[in-house]
């Protein structure tokens, strides 16, 4: 039956758009609010890796000495420009505390649970929608061409306590389908069974959408500005200051989520990460091959439908900064010493990946006002929790009874 109750969602990736379409099923009156028609999501520049075998949060020890090695002032994988000190320079200290043991651990179980359950919700989703060909669950390798990394690969045991992945060495045939596409000096490959990755995320995206609409919702390609209080609820503005009266706000805009929650006077210490791909058509790169990640390069090789698409490098730079072009250039270097050939010049992206300090998403209901919820800060983890995620904000908004989320995805954690 239809629902006399009304939901605002704010945000156009997968997760706001997934999460508009979960709520206008269950019977609300649901408009989406995607942002300015060109602005594409930052959801959309992504490697398209459903990446379940990520449950160790990058806020960790070992991540950090990683990230040292990565010639983090000089314009490596990983980039802390000096010139954008005072911006990333508290995210860093609040990652040095998220990444003490204990938090670790705890983190870490959370995201275990919340990815045993993505590969199922995708699956569904897609079967929903009509489109089970856009996702394919043929797993990934990660490649080492260094003696120290085959050797720290050697001895990397499989994941133990997650049960949806294995992780092998490669086989002879495995070593011959890598050399087939790449000219690299291969020392070390592991293969991670039952990950996948969607083929098409536009068409995903579109089909999500338009299957909102199908079922009544309505989609404005439209900015709201700012959520203020009423009483003890919220509201929202749009661009024009006009006041949109709705019942329920999901706060789901990735970057932009920042500054509407920090209109509620919430502390959220959100920084943008920003991330680059180039892409362009190839002949010799079957569509039916898995995501091939060079580790020591910082970047991954993906076949969607149209193109491949190399992606990576990770940025702490100012929110309004200009693009590094060096970072396009870096993944052309890497793609032209590893033997790719693009059909025609690639077309150059970068975007600004949500992250918190912790590497934990924020999802709930705030504390503050009864109808204002939340569902961002997923770092490189959206497209991989999107389904789950609208799963989660659908059951706090229209379940009985809501069910109570870890205090570790709580935007209320951050106090200071």
């Amino acid at each position: 039956m239809k629902s006399t109750k009304s939901a605002l969602v704010i945000g156009g990736g997968f997760i706001g758009c997934t999460i508009a379409l979960r709520l206008q099923q269950r019977g609300l009156n649901v408009q989406l609010y995607t942002g300015q028609p060109q602005d594409m999501p930052p959801s959309l520049g992504n490697a398209g890796h459903i990446a379940i075998e990520q449950i160790d949060p990058l806020a960790s020890w070992s991540s950090m000495i990683s990230i040292y090695q990565k010639h983090i002032f000089r314009g490596g994988p990983v980039d802390f420009p000096l010139g954008s000190l005072p911006h990333w320079m508290p995210f860093g200290m609040r990652l040095c505390w998220a990444a003490r043991p204990s938090q670790f651990n705890q983190s870490k179980n959370i995201l275990s649970s919340l990815l045993s359950k993505a590969m199922p919700a995708w699956k569904s989703l897609l079967c929903e929608l009509g489109e089970t060909g856009l996702l394919i669950q043929d797993g990934h390798f990660v490649v080492s061409e260094s003696n120290k990394a085959a050797l720290r690969h050697q001895q990397q045991a499989p994941v133990p306590d997650n049960a949806h992945v294995r992780v092998r060495a490669t086989t002879s045939d495995d070593e011959k389908r890598l050399t087939s596409l790449l000219q690299a000096n291969i020392c070390h490959a592991l293969y991670f069974e039952n990950t996948g990755h969607i083929t098409d995320l536009p068409q995903v995206r579109d089909s999500i959408i338009e299957r909102f609409r199908n079922s009544g919702g309505t989609v404005k390609e439209k900015e709201i500005a700012k959520i203020s209080r009423v009483g003890d609820g919220a509201t929202a503005l749009d661009e024009k200051g006009n006041r949109i009266n709705t019942d329920y706000i999901v706060v789901a805009a990735g970057a932009g989520s920042k500054s509407l929650m920090q209109s509620m006077g919430y502390k959220v210490p959100l920084i943008c990460e920003r991330g680059y791909h180039i892409e362009a058509p190839v002949d010799n790169w079957p569509e039916q091959t898995p995501i091939v990640v060079f580790e020591e390069r910082g970047i991954l090789f993906t076949r969607f439908r149209q193109c491949l698409r190399v992606s990576g490098l990770v940025e702490f730079s100012k929110p309004n900064a200009s693009p590094d072009k060096r970072k396009w250039d870096l993944l052309q270097r890497h793609s032209d010493e590893l033997g790719v050939s693009f059909k025609e010049k690639p077309r150059r992206w970068f975007g600004a990946r949500p992250t918190l300090p912790d590497y934990m998403p924020a999802i709930g209901r705030a504390n503050a006002v009864k109808n204002l919820f939340y569902a961002f800060g997923h770092n490189h983890l959206g497209l991989t929790l999107a389904p789950v995620t609208a799963d989660m904000i659908t059951q706090l908004v229209d379940g009985d009874p809501a069910p109570k989320l870890p205090k570790q995805i709580a935007i209320e954690r951050f106090r200071f």
